[in-house]
């Protein structure tokens, strides 16, 4: 994308967490357009996707938008499968049909560490648990969903691929940790799980995402400009986590990518003892 022109990004589920802490620390560096699917302060668009809804004016904000980036999700482990088809995979085919029928150029999907936890799972039923130790695993691991909602982002992902290899569309895959919307006690990973069992605690000190580090990636996945090369699609998977000591992901390919090592790291929240 080119770094001269202000960028216009329409941001589904925006009044969502992440939509919540962008419109909080970078809403003037872009112009954005907050689409939600009930009526919300922060709207500009009201539509729910999965049906969808009010398409005239998403049609015609689309074809002003440089940047799709699709949030909109339900995104409980636990959520049933009704759910996870109309808000995960419906929504999604149909958000990014609407963008290539509009000549968007850029689609940037909220994927999820969920779908690659599930070979990782210390108990099969509880999917935010993690074996410890655990090794890195890269971008190329095989899909290991641990949940209807980790299988809709192996969905999603592969959509993404499809759009690009078939409509030439750029698409951009953001496998994210664990990011919380609010204050020091919503930023510090401790404080947020300290109440909650231990194996919640081993998850977090895994998949923790702070928001300044969401904020960077975000802002250059934003700008970054794919690399000229003739045939193949135009497209991007990322592992995005803070620099945590016992992260599951390896974040070398981010790095490269982006240009940007992930500043924080969950061991600085923790007591000694977890």
């Amino acid at each position: 994308m080119p770094d001269s022109k202000r960028l216009r990004i329409l941001v589904t589920g925006g009044s969502g967490q992440i939509a919540s802490i962008l419109r909080r620390k970078i809403g003037s560096e872009f112009d954005f357009v907050w689409l939600t699917h009930k009526e919300k302060e922060c709207s500009d668009i009201v539509s729910d996707l999965a049906v969808p809804t009010n398409t005239e004016q998403l049609m015609t904000e689309l074809k002003r938008t440089d940047i799709v980036l699709h949030l909109a999700a339900d995104a409980d482990p636990d959520a049933e499968w009704s759910d996870v088809r109309k808000n995960n995979f419906d929504a999604h085919y149909n958000i990014i049909e609407l963008s290539r029928k509009a000549n968007v150029k850029r689609f940037i999907y909220a994927s999820s560490n969920h779908a690659m936890t599930g070979k990782f799972m210390s108990d099969k039923e509880k999917p935010e648990s993690l074996v410890k130790p655990h090794r890195l695993i890269s971008e190329s691991e095989p899909f290991a969903p641990d949940s209807l909602y980790g299988l809709s982002k192996v969905f999603g992902e592969n959509l993404c691929w499809l759009y690009s290899n078939r409509h030439g569309m750029e698409c951009i895959s953001l496998r994210i940790g664990w990011v919380r919307e609010g204050g020091e006690e919503a930023d510090n990973p401790y404080l947020y799980v300290k109440d909650k069992p231990e194996y919640v605690h081993t998850y977090m000190k895994a998949m923790h995402l702070s928001q300044k580090d969401m904020v960077e990636i975000m802002k250059r996945t934003f700008k970054y400009k794919f690399p000229d090369k003739s045939g193949g699609p135009k497209v991007e998977v990322l592992n995005v986590c803070s620099n945590n000591d016992d992260r599951l992901f390896d974040l070398s390919h981010l790095e490269k990518t982006l240009e940007y090592t992930p500043q924080d790291n969950s061991a600085q929240y923790f007591p000694e003892k977890h």
